[in-house]
């Protein structure tokens, strides 16, 4: 469980820092084309997820300065989920 809210903040840090949301959509809620990977079974559309224990997390706080490292366990996610375009964002917001 401990991992899928951190999936779950990196997925928010990464919609805020790519401009696909504002912290004010995530806080809310977050858009429907929004998912983060659940363990158990693959993905699942927010909505199912927000059923069960949606927190609006972040792995970088909005506004806050980063370092590459925290960069690349955001990438190191997803490579693993195979989410190339998402790795290539990440990679040009590097310091």
């Amino acid at each position: 469980m401990e991992q899928e809210y951190i999936n779950q903040a990196i997925y928010n840090s990464y919609a805020f820092m790519a401009g696909e949301s504002t912290i004010d959509e995530i806080l809310r809620y977050t858009p429907k084309n929004h998912t983060i990977p659940n363990i158990d079974s693959g993905y699942e559309s927010m909505e199912d997820e927000h059923q069960r224990s949606w927190l609006p997390l972040f792995f970088i706080n909005p506004g806050a300065d980063y370092v590459n490292e925290e960069i690349d366990v955001m990438i190191d996610l997803f490579e693993k989920n195979e989410e190339y375009e998402k790795c290539s964002v990440l990679t040009k917001l590097k310091k």
